[in-house]
């Protein structure tokens, strides 16, 4: 096992891409209808970085690689999310930011107070903030403060983060159960209208088309936006 450790220990890349792996092998267990996804891999990278004989030095990747690795995450999160937001801010945005900013203001009231009262030092009181909304970039943010001010451990951060993280997944599911058996009768009406709609897509006709509009003529498929315009996909010119 030392050897392992020593040969993990050696080579950076190595030891990178074996948490991504054994995270995303990790995440897709499926226990009863759950299955924990990306986090697996934040749960394995906890394991190895918790594997430390006595003696022995900790496993650990660089600043650097830390810091690309946080922006490939905003970076695709934001992809992925990115048209969402905005289309929802469109419909509810303001009653949706005025929720969050209460939600972040509870929330940090009682991480403050119940972290003091618990003497716990202020990187964990952090580290638990961001754990509890299970908000990486967050804690990043926190790390890099501490480290430049010299305000306390940065270590700290991560180790509240670590052990507030499965509690604010958990308690976000537990809050979507509540939600959806105190509004049930909604979310199966809204759901109803969710599969009408998804079917409503899913029916799909070909057919052939000759553009006969000269203004049309040696124009670029994409220049037309006829997908946006009109919701027509053309395969085949």
């Amino acid at each position: 096992m030392d050897s392992l450790r020593g040969i993990i220990q050696s080579s950076e890349p190595l030891l990178l891409f074996l948490v991504i792996g054994l995270g995303f092998i990790f995440g897709q267990i499926r226990i009863r209808g759950f299955k924990l996804g990306v986090a697996g891999v934040l749960f394995v990278g906890l394991f190895f970085g918790a594997w430390r004989p006595e003696g022995t030095e900790p496993l650990a990747i660089s600043h650097q690689v830390m810091q690309v690795g946080l922006i490939l995450f905003v970076y695709t999160v934001g992809l992925t999310s990115g048209a969402g937001f905005f289309a929802s801010i469109k419909l509810s945005g303001i009653r949706f930011n005025i929720a969050l900013l209460l939600s972040l203001i509870g929330g940090t009231t009682a991480t403050i107070v119940v972290g003091k009262w618990m003497n716990l030092s202020v990187g964990e009181i952090a580290g638990i903030f961001c754990g509890g909304l299970t908000n990486t970039p967050a804690l990043a943010s926190v790390g890099e403060l501490m480290q430049n001010s010299g305000i306390g451990d940065a270590r700290n951060a991560a180790v509240g983060y670590s052990v507030a993280y499965p509690f604010g997944i958990l308690g976000g599911m537990l809050a979507f159960q509540i939600f959806a058996w105190v509004y049930r009768k909604q979310c199966i009406e809204e759901r109803k209208v969710s599969d009408s709609k998804m079917q409503m897509k899913t029916s799909l006709s070909s057919m052939d088309f000759q553009v006969s509009n000269p203004e049309l003529f040696e124009k670029p498929i994409g220049e037309l936006r006829v997908q946006e315009n009109i919701g027509l996909i053309i395969s085949r010119h």
